[in-house]
């Protein structure tokens, strides 16, 4: 049986969680900032239950409190200390509770689609990235230079240009309907790479999103710059131009 209605009541709970912690706490460092990254966390490895099948709830259950403790990004380097040993059981704790509560036949929170790909599905669309945009391992990928793309299937946006734009964006492509691949940085690591119905707000990080049949591309650098590749320029252009200038 699948239970991604649960999932995602979780994922959408662990994402609540998170964004009220992080405006209680404005970003700061130290102990308290476990308080939205373990959350944070926990909501992108709850991706790794999405369309599996369980024989029964009971072991869906078993696998959701597998995921704890959940690995902390980045890696704290230490034991916990005392005090964030105790923010990582509050939030674990808070989950569990929440967790606790569900049903198996809760209704579905209406969240985009969210999986994180298994070993050999990750493997493959490095592959497809490879073969037909020329990204590989170890190197950004910087598509105006890229020789091997013409220049009409090629557009840059500053990030800034899609600031509050994103749903609109994800509407060109056709999400949260259809669903795209999405690679984090250090994306040749392979929990970063994710099928997804929904564009992240950028954060300043590295992120590639591809069409599940590799004919277009999305490339958000760190250099706060959006650059488009294949089939989806033309519309693009024709929606954004104006934002490019």
């Amino acid at each position: 049986m699948i239970y991604n209605n649960v999932t995602d009541t979780l994922r959408k709970w662990c994402k609540e969680y998170g964004s009220k912690a992080l405006r209680m706490y404005d970003f700061q460092g130290g102990p308290s900032s476990l308080l939205y990254r373990v959350p944070y966390d926990l909501a992108f490895w709850l991706g790794t239950l999405t369309d599996r099948d369980f024989t029964d709830f009971t072991s869906y259950c078993q696998a959701v409190r597998d995921l704890l403790p959940v690995p902390v990004t980045p890696p704290l380097g230490h034991e916990p200390t005392m005090i964030e040993q105790y923010y990582i059981q509050k939030t674990e704790g808070a989950f569990l509770e929440e967790f606790s509560h569900l049903a198996s036949d809760c209704p579905s929170p209406g969240i985009p689609y969210f999986r994180v790909l298994p070993e050999a599905e990750a493997f493959f669309v490095k592959g497809k990235l490879a073969e037909y945009w020329d990204c590989r391992e170890n190197q950004y990928w910087y598509p105006l230079s890229a020789v091997t793309v013409p220049s009409d299937q090629l557009f840059y946006l500053p990030a800034s240009s899609l600031e509050g734009r994103l749903v609109e964006l994800g509407a060109l492509l056709h999400l949260p309907e259809k669903h795209a691949f999405c690679l984090g940085e250090s994306w040749f690591t392979l929990p970063n790479c994710v099928e997804t119905g929904e564009l992240s707000d950028y954060a300043g990080s590295e992120c590639f999103y591809a069409a599940k049949d590799f004919r277009w591309l999305i490339y958000f650098s760190h250099e706060e710059t959006v650059s488009f590749a294949g089939s989806i320029v033309p519309m693009i252009k024709e929606r954004f131009e104006e934002a490019s200038k």
